[in-house]
């Protein structure tokens, strides 16, 4: 019983790290590239990944998956 919960707990990690770890990543930067740019015209460059942000968003390449632009309105309010 113990191998088989280990084989289970196992699966579930692989999955979590094969299909949901890279979205999280790629929001992750995203919003770290928001951050830093302030919504404005902003690239950046790493092992696995870029990071293109202008026009108040941000579009993160991961591992040559490209995501969906993050907007970074929010960024742009501070300071006012």
């Amino acid at each position: 019983m113990t191998v088989i919960t280990v084989v289970a707990i196992a699966a579930i990690a692989a999955i979590f790290y094969a299909f949901v770890w890279p979205s999280i990543q790629k929001q992750l930067l995203a919003k770290n590239a928001c951050s830093a740019s302030g919504g404005q015209t902003y690239s950046d460059e790493g092992d696995n990944y870029s990071i293109s942000c202008g026009g108040g968003s941000c579009t993160v390449t991961y591992k040559g998956v490209t995501g969906a632009a993050i907007p970074c309105d929010q960024q742009q309010d501070q300071g006012k």
